[in-house]
Parts: C-alpha cells; sequence; structure tokens
C-alpha cells in the first residue's frame, strides 16, 4: 500500500515535471504565466503552493 508521503512525492515529482516540460515548450513565457497553467493542470493546488514545490521551500523542501 502505498503512503500519503510517497503519493505527495509522487505528485511533487510530477508538479516539477510538468513545470520544466511547460517551461522549455514556452520559454517567451512569465514564471506568472508558467505557474497558473501548472495549477489548473494540478487542482486543487495554488499558485503559491506549485512555486514552493519548485522551489523547494517550506515544507515541500526535501
Amino acid at each position: 500500500m502505498i503512503t500519503r508521503k510517497q503519493r505527495l512525492d509522487y505528485r511533487n515529482a510530477k508538479v516539477k515535471e510538468y513545470f520544466t516540460a511547460l517551461e522549455k515548450k514556452h520559454p517567451q513565457w512569465k514564471l506568472q504565466a508558467l505557474l497558473e497553467d501548472t495549477a489548473r493542470e494540478f487542482p486543487p493546488l495554488a499558485t503559491g503552493t506549485i512555486s514552493a514545490i519548485i522551489k523547494g521551500t517550506g515544507k515541500y523542501a526535501q
């Protein structure tokens, strides 16, 4: 059985993967647009949460 921590780690990895792919696909986009698009792809995450996952800050630090 998969634990909650494993699910969150998997989700965070997918968020980082999606953000990186989006960043490569649209290099002209500003950071806020990338965060908003990523947040739409992973509801109910907010742009602040996405930013913390990408930066590895707060409780998302590893």
